[in-house]
């Protein structure tokens, strides 16, 4: 049976650190142990301390605030449910500190990604809402919601306010009610536009859905493209299996 190896110094002291952080006595916005000071209680060299906290980064539990020093990041999680479009649901990220939302809407050329998921021809316009969610000065998630202009128009939903209900409930009256959908989940690292925006550091991978509704005889009737900090998000999946 082969025998542990013993942590390096570095990997003990970010074992220490995390401990703290997870048992919540090193809580989100708290502040570490800087350089200098872990240094002197571990004996360590400057570089065996930094890579200590490179490993808390890494891992997505910590962020540098230049300047300043490092900061435990708040991991309150979302939990998403899949029966609910990513880009309207009514989460409650406010309960895990996503006070925040920016809403946009304007009428585009679809991205050939999304006119592909909606069935229509390059160049052909669509109507779009952009939403961001954001908890201090990071954004936590970012969501796009396309709908064909033609079918926006019949369903009087070109302007932001879509009115109660929404998107869908406009799109029920006009009798295209999302009867089935698709989602197509990617993780990968952040571009460096999404990780500033994010506030991204270290290995934290963003996680994109792009879903597309279709009413009861198959037409695509919206499509909405989403990407989450994969730190704070979990995506919740309930579904029944077939009888054997």
């Amino acid at each position: 049976m082969p025998v542990p190896s013993k942590p390096l110094p570095y990997e003990r002291i970010a074992n220490e650190l995390r401990v703290g952080i997870i048992d919540g006595r090193l809580a989100a916005g708290a502040q570490l142990t800087g350089e200098n000071e872990l240094m002197q209680r571990y004996s360590v060299a400057r570089e065996t301390a930094r890579k200590a906290l490179r490993v808390l980064r890494d891992e997505g539990l910590t962020l540098t605030r230049r300047g300043v020093g490092v900061f435990v990041r708040d991991a309150r999680r979302v939990s998403r449910h899949a029966s609910r479009n990513p880009a309207i649901a009514a989460v409650d990220e406010t309960s895990a500190g996503m006070v925040g939302v920016e809403e946009v809407a304007d009428n585009v050329t679809a991205p050939e990604h999304i006119a592909r998921a909606l069935g229509l021809r390059e160049g052909e316009l669509v109507c779009r809402r952009v939403q961001r969610q954001y908890a201090g000065v990071s954004t936590t998630r970012r969501s796009a919601l396309y709908i064909p202009m033609g079918l926006a128009v019949e369903a009087s939903i070109t302007e932001l306010d879509f009115g109660p209900g929404g998107a869908e409930a406009r799109l029920r009256e006009a009798g295209h009610a999302p009867a089935r959908a698709n989602e197509v989940i990617r993780v990968r690292m952040p571009f460096r536009p999404e990780a500033e925006d994010m506030r991204i550091e270290g290995a934290v991978p963003i996680v994109t859905i792009l879903r597309t509704d279709y009413d009861r005889n198959g037409l695509a009737v919206q499509a909405s493209e989403t990407v989450l900090d994969g730190s704070r998000y979990a995506l919740e999946y309930d579904f029944p299996l077939p009888e054997a």
